[in-house]
């Protein structure tokens, strides 16, 4: 799902957290988004 992995990448995570959120390990959490988007 390129949208969460798009969001992590924009909040500054670690390559790492970028591979699970591909893998479908991890999903950023809702206040984050919310933080991304203003």
């Amino acid at each position: 799902m390129p949208h969460e992995i798009r969001m992590v990448e924009i909040a500054g995570k670690p390559d790492i957290y970028r591979r699970a959120a591909a893998e479908g390990r991890i999903k950023p959490k809702e206040e984050t988004i919310e933080r991304i988007q203003g």
